[in-house]
C-alpha cells in the first residue's frame, strides 16, 4: 500500500467520524463530544495536508530546487502539529466555559456506540499510518498517526464522560479540558520531532 493511499483512507474515515460526532454531540448537548467532532474535522484537513505533502515531496529536482522537495513532507507534518495545538486551545476554552456554566447532557446509546466505533477505527488508522510511516520513513505520516492516536484517547475520554455525566454535571466539561491538555502535549511532541527533522537531527524512532 502506498503512502498516498493510506492518507486517502484516513481522510474518508475522518469525514465519517466528524459528521457522526458533530451530529450526535449537538443532539445530546455534549461539549466534549462536539469538541471531539471538531477535532475529527481538523483531522480531515490534516490528513489531506499530509497527502499533498507526500505528493509534492515526490516531484523531481529542478533548477530552483536542486535538492528536490523532500522537506515539503516534513513541513506538512509541522502544519499538522500546529492544527493540533489550535484545536486544543479551542477545546480547553469551551471546556472551561462549560464547567463554569454547565448544561444538561442527555445520555444516548447512539453516542456510546459512536464513541466505541471511533476508538476502534482511530486505533486501526493509527497502527496503519505508523506502520507505513516507518516503512517509508515518512515523518508527516507518522505525525498523522500520532494525531489518530490522540483521537483514540480523546474519544475514550468522551466515552467515560458520557457515563459520568449522569451523576456529575461537570464531568463533560472536565473531560473536554483533559482532552485539550492532552492534545497540547501531543502537538508539542509531534512539532519537536518534525523540527528535529528539518534541522537534520538524528531520529532513532524511524
Amino acid at each position: 500500500m502506498t503512502k498516498e493511499r493510506v492518507s486517502l483512507i484516513s481522510v474518508c474515515v475522518n469525514i465519517a467520524l466528524a459528521a457522526g460526532k458533530l451530529g450526535v454531540g449537538l443532539f445530546v448537548n455534549s461539549i466534549a463530544l462536539i469538541a471531539d467532532g471538531l477535532h475529527s474535522s481538523l483531522d480531515i484537513f490534516s490528513s489531506f495536508v499530509t497527502f499533498l505533502g507526500i505528493k509534492i515531496s515526490k516531484r523531481p529536482v529542478d533548477e530552483r530546487h536542486p535538492y528536490g522537495f523532500y522537506r515539503v513532507e516534513s513541513l506538512a507534518g509541522l502544519f499538522v502539529a500546529l492544527l493540533l495545538f489550535t484545536s486544543a486551545v479551542w477545546i480547553i476554552w469551551e471546556g472551561i466555559n462549560s464547567f463554569l456554566s454547565p448544561e444538561p447532557v442527555y445520555f444516548s446509546s447512539w453516542a456510546i456506540g459512536l464513541m466505541v466505533l471511533s476508538i476502534v477505527l482511530n486505533e486501526l488508522m493509527a497502527r496503519l499510518k505508523f506502520r507505513y510511516g516507518r516503512k517509508y520513513e515518512s515523518l508527516s505520516l507518522v505525525a498523522d498517526a500520532e494525531h489518530s492516536r490522540a483521537d483514540v484517547l480523546s474519544s475514550l475520554g468522551v466515552l467515560i464522560g458520557l457515563f459520568l455525566v449522569r451523576y456529575y454535571a461537570f464531568a463533560d466539561a472536565v473531560v473536554a479540558i483533559l482532552i485539550g491538555l492532552y492534545i497540547v502535549w501531543e502537538s508539542f511532541k509531534v512539532g519537536r520531532e518534525i523540527t528535529d527533522s528539518l534541522l537534520d537531527v538524528s531520529n532513532k524512532e524511524i
